[in-house]
């Protein structure tokens, strides 16, 4: 009995000295999983610095206005990464300014607005709405972060603003687009811009030490080219028949070019300039800058498409929305200009509210 009781002692410590490896691996393993996830862990939030940025026309203006307006484009517009901490971050960080800038243009347009007396109605504003948020308003605004009297106040602010540009742009700059201007724009294109052929082609090369022979298959290559008795593909096999090729001659069939006119080396365009589709030109010695020797060439024109002039009335209109998209830049430019200087915002005091060094987004 006493033997057996010390046998089953000796087997329980032999099993716990067994075990602790493992037990210990085990351990050390959690370990290293609990520390990788340390280094591993993804942020939690974007910390936001909020405070006030600028005051237009008595409204102030604060990071988290701005943020809210880039909210609104940020989940319409890349909405696969609605879930990434790291990207909507990158984009308020690269973005805050121009939102700020433009919002601070919003409000002075729409105090301008105010003085002229000009409102858009609600039914518009609801139809706005629909439009972007599509028929359950409700739930997709809650989805960006807003609440409805936030989205609706966004959309009445984008819709006088819009409706007041033009009225104060566009109305101007209407009757500025004048046909003589139309015209002396195309004439200017036309002399700046000459007809381009495009040619498309191969060029078949005999090279040899000996440039009489190398003409005398060239002449026969261009002969059974000519009398479409074999194609270029084929015109290596068809001279080795003929015999007409020597040891040290050599037979290349180039790839095939498409080059405009002014790409063209003058050799080719020599060449080129009196074939049509599908024909060859005579054979020419030209020299090999990489050998210095003498080269036999037979150019073959695949398709030649000439240039031409586009007539006026085909592109008339195209030149008037030129025009008007240039001056109704120029003139919300102008306008937006005259709206900052009204009401005293400028550079000095943009740079006296936001300090140049100030970041209000980081990852947390």
């Amino acid at each position: 009995m006493k033997k057996n009781i010390i046998l089953c002692v000796t087997l329980l410590a032999l099993g716990t000295l067994q075990a602790e490896p493992a037990r210990q691996a085990a351990i050390s393993q959690k370990s290293k999983t609990n520390n990788d996830s340390l280094f591993q862990k993804s942020p939690a939030t974007i910390a936001v610095q909020n405070r006030v940025l600028a005051k237009a026309n008595s409204k102030l203006i604060t990071v988290v206005d701005v943020m809210k307006r880039m909210d609104l484009v940020f989940f319409r517009e890349y909405a696969h990464l609605a879930d990434s901490l790291e990207a909507r971050c990158q984009f308020y960080q690269q973005n805050w300014r121009s939102f700020l800038d433009d919002l601070i243009d919003s409000e002075l347009i729409m105090a301008d607005a105010g003085e002229k007396k000009y409102s858009v109605s609600e039914g518009d504003v609801r139809e706005e709405m629909e439009s972007l948020f599509g028929p359950n308003v409700v739930y997709n605004i809650d989805s960006y972060g807003l609440t409805f009297d936030e989205a609706k106040n966004m959309l009445t602010s984008d819709l006088t603003v819009r409706r007041m540009t033009y009225a104060m742009v566009n109305n101007r700059v209407m009757h500025q687009i004048h046909p003589k201007e139309v015209r002396e724009i195309y004439e200017k294109e036309v002399k700046n811009n000459p007809t381009d052929d495009v040619w498309t082609y191969r060029v078949l090369s005999l090279n040899g030490p000996k440039s009489d022979e190398c003409k005398q298959a060239a002449e026969v290559a261009y002969q059974l080219l000519s009398d479409n008795s074999i194609t270029i593909d084929s015109i290596n096999e068809a001279l080795k028949e003929k015999n007409v090729l020597t040891n040290d001659m050599t037979v290349s069939v180039s790839d095939e070019f498409v080059r405009h006119e002014k790409e063209l080396s003058t050799n080719h365009k020599d060449s080129l300039k009196s074939l049509n589709s599908g024909q060859y030109s005579n054979p020419a010695s030209q020299l090999n800058r990489n050998t210095n020797q003498t080269v036999w060439r037979i150019f073959y024109v695949k398709d030649h498409q000439e240039g031409r002039i586009i007539p006026f009335p085909e592109v008339e209109d195209r030149i008037k929305q030129y025009l008007m998209e240039k001056a109704v830049a120029a003139e919300t430019e102008r306008y937006r200009t005259h709206l900052r200087e009204r009401y005293n915002i400028d550079k000095d005091y943009l740079n006296e509210m936001i300090p140049g060094d100030f970041q209000p987004f980081h990852l947390n």
